[in-house]
């Protein structure tokens, strides 16, 4: 899964609007039909509705070829480093993400949990925010801790957070 199609899973609709507002003021078209594409083909974070970037690349520039691929990956980073823009004018743009880790976790479904987890680390890596990269790695540690001691992961109350 490409970077940008993590943050356009990981935004709420809001940010999703605003960044689209962005690129279209920033006369981005490409980019802009990246980020489309990328949401209607992950309606939800399903590691079966993952799909591979051959689809992404054909949906913009209706082959994947060799070219088509190189041209796509270069697409793919630039609209990722446009993504800067979230960060400089919303740093926390990610947070609302802990609610459904936690969420995750007190339902049992780890694995999606720590594929949220994952794909929200990875993004906040860039900007060094640290309020999401300290539920990161606290949340990351309970999850290991929890695994070898095969009891429940602790989750922070709403008033609680590390």
């Amino acid at each position: 899964m490409l970077s940008i199609q993590k943050v356009v899973v990981l935004l709420d609709e809001f940010h999703l609007k605003e960044f689209r507002k962005y690129l279209e003021e920033s006369k981005a078209e490409l980019p802009l039909k990246l980020v489309d594409a990328a949401k209607k083909l992950i309606p939800r974070i399903r590691e079966e509705d993952e799909k591979d970037s051959d689809d992404l690349c054909k949906i913009i520039y209706k082959k994947a070829g060799v070219q088509e691929k190189k041209k796509f990956f270069q697409l793919a980073h630039h609209t990722f480093k446009l993504t800067g823009y979230l960060s400089r004018n919303y740093p926390s743009y990610l947070l609302h993400n802990i609610s459904k880790i936690e969420h995750f976790v007190n339902q049992g479904k780890l694995r999606r949990r720590i594929r949220l987890r994952k794909y929200c680390w990875m993004q906040r890596k860039r900007s060094r925010t640290s309020p999401l990269r300290a539920v990161c790695c606290n949340s990351l540690r309970n999850t290991r801790t929890c695994a070898r001691k095969k009891r429940k992961p602790y989750v922070f109350s709403k008033g609680m957070q590390p």
